[in-house]
């Protein structure tokens, strides 16, 4: 029995490594073409990321979206229209595989497309990192999550985040590795963050977030939306959810 269980745990510990990627990034068929608002920048030597670019001159904040893993930049466009006008100058890239990117997604692209698009925006359009707001939601609240332990952003909005990718389907943890380890990376994180969850997500409970609430260094704010789910909290949030990111704003600012 302890030899079968064993051979078990090898196997789940196997597949999780080999296909943990398929599962937790499944991207559409493109919703948008390139142009106009959309074009793509390079993240390799032969591959290409798409880009959303939202221009706002009146704007102290550029905003740097990091989508879920089921969406991509134009399914988000309006809500990204709606980000413009409450101020903010808006860009959001999509992970390779989605869109009009280039490749396959995975765990560590995800994160380096992130960095290809930051630093888009810091060397081509220069913006100062300071001046730059990370919001990531779902999965994307990891690649955030990542690129601000590593930059002197301004700010960080995590939306409905995971702990880590395998513990919203293990809760506990049972493996010697996992995907996106935002429970480590929020201990890193210096700059003022944002925490967003809702409090009826069945997809990655509001225990993540509140757990990653607990870790994180100060200053800090919360917004636990009641009545949400996982892929309705500004519509259920109304004004309350862009007042919370005014409110973050103003944090960024003293």
């Amino acid at each position: 029995m302890i030899v079968s269980l064993i051979e078990i745990y090898v196997c789940v510990l196997v597949l999780a490594w080999f296909f943990a990627d398929r599962l937790i990034f499944q991207p559409q068929e493109s919703s948008y073409c390139e142009g106009g608002d959309f074009y793509r920048i390079p993240v390799s030597a032969s591959e290409k990321i798409g880009v959303l670019a939202l221009p706002n001159p009146a704007a102290t904040w550029t905003i740097l979206h990091c989508h879920g893993n089921a969406e991509d930049i134009g399914d988000l466009h309006e809500f990204f229209e709606q980000y413009r006008s409450q101020g903010f100058q808006v860009y959001a890239f999509d992970y390779r595989g989605y869109g009009i990117s280039d490749g396959k997604p995975g765990t560590i692209k995800a994160c380096e497309d992130g960095e290809a698009a930051l630093n888009h925006l810091v060397n081509d359009k220069k913006i100062p990192l300071n001046r730059i707001i990370l919001h990531g939601r779902s999965v994307g609240a990891g690649v955030a999550a990542h690129l601000a332990a590593k930059h002197k952003v301004g700010g960080l909005i995590m939306e409905s985040p995971f702990v880590t990718a395998f513990r919203v389907r293990t809760v506990i943890s049972i493996a010697p590795f996992d995907r996106f380890r935002n429970d480590r990376r929020i201990r890193e994180i210096a700059c003022p963050l944002l925490l967003i969850h809702g409090l009826n997500d069945e997809v990655i409970p509001v225990w993540h977030g509140r757990k990653l609430f607990e870790s994180a260094r100060v200053p800090k704010l919360a917004y636990w939306v009641p009545g949400a789910n996982h892929n309705d909290i500004p519509m259920i949030a109304g004004i309350k959810y862009w007042e919370h990111i005014q409110d973050l704003a103003r944090l960024a600012t003293k």
